[in-house]
């Protein structure tokens, strides 16, 4: 029986030194060793991962043979091993992908083999988190964030600055309704209502289909039902009754809950 045999091997490419661990032969009645984790570029540093690894998965990390039971940890020389300088796991794909952004070429994604400089900003937000100045902890994001700081920046930054007006514009808005909002009613009581819809979503529930319909009035009262019903489209306004069914708050806005919603 073989037990915990774990060995440290280059990545491929040469790219890395990973460690793995011994999980049965194949038909052929090789060796397989599954990957890990990886280690390091620098033989000893590589070693060093490995043994506090090993060690804190409960086996010994110096290394020996003892009846059937292997732990091979001991068997790696750091001094003997050549220290890998070429970048992250080296493999093909890997370099392909580096190869394309130093032509310019988006290497994945949405807008995989699109020309860099043509790939939308709204994208580019999305994929630098809205912050084209923060390093990229991955070499291939890195490469193509300075790209863009070299030749797109000033799009980049206006965008930034429309979505942040579109933010302060809705945060503006919310102020008002939280200011003008206010709950309706009693738990339980039956009330009259002529508001506006202004979100109206259909859904499959357990009975069927339901609908989440957000309601308001013209003085700032918010309605949320969900339910059965369909109340109408979007800029529909409607008069109905209804049952209060609860109170809440959604960003600060006041909301009554109503059910039972009956065209009047």
């Amino acid at each position: 029986m073989i037990e915990a045999q774990f060995e440290i091997c280059r990545g491929q490419g040469n790219g890395m030194y990973t460690l793995r661990s011994f999980t049965g032969y194949d038909r052929d009645d090789n060796e397989i060793f599954s990957y890990v984790k990886t280690l390091a570029r620098n033989p000893h540093k590589a070693l060093e991962k490995a043994r506090e690894y090993v060690k804190a998965e409960g086996h010994d990390p110096d290394g020996f043979f003892e009846g059937d039971t292997v732990k091979v940890l001991g068997s790696f020389d750091p001094e003997a091993s050549a220290p890998l300088t070429n970048w992250g796991e080296c493999d093909p794909e890997y370099q392909n992908n580096i190869s394309r952004v130093e032509h310019g070429i988006m290497p994945f994604g949405k807008y995989y083999n699109h020309p860099i400089s043509l790939v939308p900003v709204s994208y580019l937000f999305w994929f630098f988190d809205g912050d084209i100045d923060k390093k990229q902890s991955s070499h291939i994001r890195e490469k193509i964030r300075l790209q863009i700081l070299e030749y797109r920046r000033s799009d980049f930054m206006a965008y930034v600055e429309e979505i942040n007006a579109k933010k302060a514009k809705a945060e503006a808005e919310r102020e008002i309704k939280r200011n003008a909002s206010r709950h309706v009613g009693q738990v339980g009581e039956r009330i009259d209502i002529i508001a506006k819809i202004g979100v109206i979503k259909s859904f499959d529930g357990t009975y069927g289909i339901s609908f989440f319909t957000i309601l308001e009035t013209t003085d700032g009262n918010v309605f949320k039902y969900v339910g059965s019903a369909c109340l109408g489209e979007k800029g529909d306004t409607v008069n109905l009754k209804a049952t209060v069914k609860g109170h809440t708050e959604w960003e600060g806005i006041s909301q009554t809950i109503i059910n039972r919603p009956k065209f009047i």
